[in-house]
């Protein structure tokens, strides 16, 4: 009994351990759970690699990272390095580093299929106003590739003469318009000039009163017709077709300065008026030369001024040369001094440019009519005009030169009779000096073109329009240079000279016989000669300016029943 107590007791135990229970109280059958072995090791984890830069890592594969310099690592044809050592790179926008005669800046050769400068929009574009030559480039639309000013978008000024805009339509040289087209009698000269802001001046004679008008510009409209107040018992400006004077020009302060004969029951005068621009009021008449009743002045000539013109000096006085028929001589009035009201001449100096031999000058053998003057930089006085002698062996039918030195330092003292005893310094050409001698010209205009002397001139023998040039330093009786300019028709009548800033010449002058008028310019060395305005009987009395944009200006009569004082512009 013993014995099976102790078996059962050994059996129970046995039991027992032969169950487990997991920590929750479930029963885990031993036989059948699988246990780890105890003490054995983990799989061991890959160890942590540092993050790696984009920028240093040569994405496009040209040997550069973007922290080297490479501009765009997904592109190899862009990197720092300078191949043909030219200092610019392909990052730096050379598109062609393998050629150092390209980069950027470079001098670029157009039309030539080669982009020097790596701006590949003016290939075709040499003036770079965004157009292509219309030449170079079958797809191009500009006609002039050398003038940024001409292209599709430029707008059109129809009196340059260029197709400005590129339309294929040629513009006229010149337009045309009207200073005063209700003249009562429009018979006599005008004088147009232009003052430092581009507007335009015109003075002119009608029915012997003297009328002004101005424009803002030649695009803009005419200002009221105005009077100048002049003595209304005498008739200014214009007598006849022989007996005329008057000139205008606008000093650097742009007062408008006025010379002009007068004419009365007992005289004919020259006088002298100024418009003030800032209170826009005329003067009083001035007398510069002539007759007065005051036995005790200067003024005893009784037929004086015709032909006037007029130049403004360094100190904004101005300069009058003239022909006086009473003595049958040119004379040259300076203003020396401040311009005052007076009546004896005292604040100026006259000169008479002339001598005469053998005998005493007369209607028949004169000099000093078809007069023109110019200044030069130096307020030397050039004066040119023609003279009559028919007299044998010791005559001379020919345009004559005289030229006076400086006179602003001179105080007015009146007149002087012989200038080369007065004047001591300066070279002084005097009395005068043939300009092309034996040559019968008239319509003499001077204008001085850098350092030479200029006059335009008929050549009354031929008919023919010429113009003939010396150095301004040079002799007093040589070095002119001869050419004809316009040798169709009868031509040079009112002849009026300008040069413009480039120095190019432009003369304006009437045909007598078809009685137009013309404008020649000597462009490249050959002279060009258009016909301006050919309405019937047109041309007469022509004066001329050209502003600081080298516009010309011109006006001029269009004679008819009563007149018309006409205006035309261009270049």
């Amino acid at each position: 009994m013993e014995h099976n107590m102790y078996s059962s007791l050994l059996f129970a135990s046995f039991f027992a351990c032969s169950q487990s229970f997991d920590e929750k109280g479930s029963e885990v059958n031993v036989d059948t759970a699988t246990e780890e072995p105890a003490g054995e090791p983990s799989e061991p984890s890959e160890p942590s690699q540092p993050e790696t830069n984009p920028a240093d890592v040569d994405s496009d594969g040209d040997g550069f990272t973007e922290n080297e310099g490479d501009c765009d690592d997904s592109d190899e044809d862009l990197n720092p390095e300078d191949l043909d050592n030219d200092g610019y790179s392909t990052c730096e926008g050379d598109c062609n580093d393998v050629n150092d005669s390209i980069y950027p800046g470079a001098e670029e050769v157009y039309y030539n299929e080669t982009d020097e400068n790596c701006d590949p929009s003016d290939e075709f574009d040499a003036d770079g106003d965004g157009f292509d030559s219309a030449v170079e480039t079958n797809s191009g639309q500009d006609c002039d590739d050398t003038n940024a000013n001409v292209n599709p978008d430029a707008s059109e000024d129809p009196s340059d003469g260029v197709d400005t805009n590129c339309d294929g339509v040629g513009d006229a040289r010149f337009q045309l318009g009207y200073v005063d087209e209700y003249c009562i009698d429009c018979a006599g000269p005008s004088g147009i000039a232009t003052d430092s802001a581009g507007q335009v001046h015109v003075v002119y004679e009608d029915a012997g009163q003297l009328w002004y008008r101005y424009l803002q510009n030649e695009f803009g409209s005419w200002s009221n017709y105005e009077t100048i107040d002049t003595d209304p018992s005498r008739d200014a400006a214009y007598v006849d077709d022989v007996h005329y004077g008057l000139d205008v020009q606008v000093d650097a302060a742009d007062f408008v300065q006025v010379a002009y004969i007068s004419s009365g029951n007992t005289d004919t005068s020259l006088y002298y008026t100024y418009r003030d621009p800032n209170s826009q009021n005329w003067s009083e008449e001035f007398i510069v030369d002539g007759y007065t009743a005051d036995t005790s002045d200067d003024f005893d000539d009784t037929s004086v001024g015709y032909q006037v013109e007029m130049a403004i000096d360094s100190q904004n006085l101005p300069v009058f040369a003239y022909f006086n028929e009473t003595q049958y001589l040119p004379y040259l009035f300076d203003f020396t001094d401040d311009i005052i009201g007076f009546a004896t001449g005292s604040n100026g100096i006259y000169i008479p440019l002339d001598t005469f031999w053998p005998g005493s000058p007369n209607s028949n053998m004169y000099s000093g009519t078809h007069i023109s003057l110019a200044q030069d930089g130096g307020n030397n006085t050039h004066v040119v005009y023609y003279n009559y002698n028919p007299t044998i062996i010791v005559g001379s039918i020919e345009n004559q030169y005289t030229k006076i030195p400086d006179l602003s330092t001179n105080s007015g003292v009146g007149l002087i009779s012989d200038p080369t005893s007065f004047i001591s310094s300066g070279n002084i050409c005097w009395p005068g000096n043939s300009v092309s001698e034996g040559t019968d010209a008239t319509h003499n205009s001077v204008a001085i073109n850098g350092n030479n002397l200029c006059v335009a001139y008929k050549e009354e023998n031929t008919a023919n329009l010429h113009m003939t040039c010396k150095p301004i330093s040079g002799s007093c009786s040589s070095g002119w240079t001869t050419e004809i300019v316009d040798s169709q028709g009868s031509v040079g009548d009112f002849a009026t000279l300008e040069f413009n800033s480039l120095g190019q010449p432009y003369i304006a002058y009437q045909d007598i016989l078809t009685k137009e008028l013309r404008v020649a310019t000597k462009e490249n060395g050959v002279w060009e000669v258009m016909v301006v305005d050919d309405a019937s009987n047109t041309g007469a009395f022509a004066d001329m300016t050209i502003d600081n944009n080298d516009v010309v200006h011109i006006s001029y009569l269009e004679k008819g029943t009563k007149g018309l004082l006409k205006y035309a512009w261009g270049q």
